[in-house]
C-alpha cells in the first residue's frame, strides 16, 4: 500500500483525500484478514478488532483534523469539548455533523483512541508527543499497516495467554 507521494509530504485537502484513500484500502485489507480467521475469539481476531478500532478512528479523524496552517487555540478546543458534552447530555446522540462542529476537540479524541489501541497492539507509544495532528495521523497509520503486515507480534494480547471468550476488545 504505497502512495505516489508519502502522505507526510502532502497538505490540506490533498492530504485528506490521499489519507482517506489509504485508510479505506487498509480497512479492506483488514476485512479480508478478519474473514480468514477461523475463530472469532482467537488472539489473532482480537488483535484485528483492536486494529479495526484504530483504523476506524483514523478514518474518522482524517476530515476532522484542523488544516496544518490553522492555529490551534486551546481556548477554542476547551469550548468545543464543553459544547460537545452539552450536545451529548441534551440529545443523547452524536452525528458526523456534530463531530465537524466540534472538530477542535473530537479530532484529538479519535487520534488518541487510535494511539491507545496501537499501544495495546505494541505498535505505538502512549507518551504524549508534540506533533501536528497530520504528523500523528501518519505515524499511527504507518504503525498500523506495519503491525498488520507482521501479525502484531508485540501485542499485549499475545503475552497474556488464552483469550477469555466473554471479553470484548472493541
Amino acid at each position: 500500500m504505497t502512495t505516489a507521494k508519502p502522505l507526510a509530504n502532502l497538505s490540506g485537502l490533498e492530504f485528506r483525500v490521499a489519507a482517506r484513500n489509504e485508510i479505506q484500502s487498509f480497512l479492506l485489507k483488514l476485512f479480508r484478514e478478519m474473514q480468514k480467521t477461523s475463530s472469532r475469539v482467537s488472539v489473532e481476531h482480537m488483535n484485528l478488532q483492536l486494529a479495526l478500532g484504530a483504523a476506524f478512528s483514523l478514518w474518522r479523524a482524517v476530515f476532522l483534523m484542523p488544516l496544518p496552517d490553522v492555529e490551534h487555540d486551546p481556548e477554542t478546543k476547551g469550548l468545543n469539548a464543553q459544547r460537545f458534552l452539552e450536545t451529548v447530555v441534551e440529545t443523547n446522540a452524536i452525528s458526523f455533523t456534530d463531530d465537524r462542529k466540534h472538530r477542535e476537540w473530537i479530532a484529538g479524541y479519535y487520534l488518541n483512541n487510535a494511539r491507545y489501541r496501537l499501544a495495546e497492539l505494541g505498535g505505538a507509544s502512549v507518551e504524549r508527543v508534540r506533533m501536528t495532528p497530520q504528523a500523528l495521523w501518519c505515524e499511527y497509520f504507518y504503525s498500523l499497516t506495519e503491525g498488520l503486515d507482521q501479525g502484531f507480534p508485540n501485542s499485549c494480547l499475545r503475552a497474556s495467554g488464552p483469550v477469555d471468550s466473554g471479553s470484548g476488545v472493541a
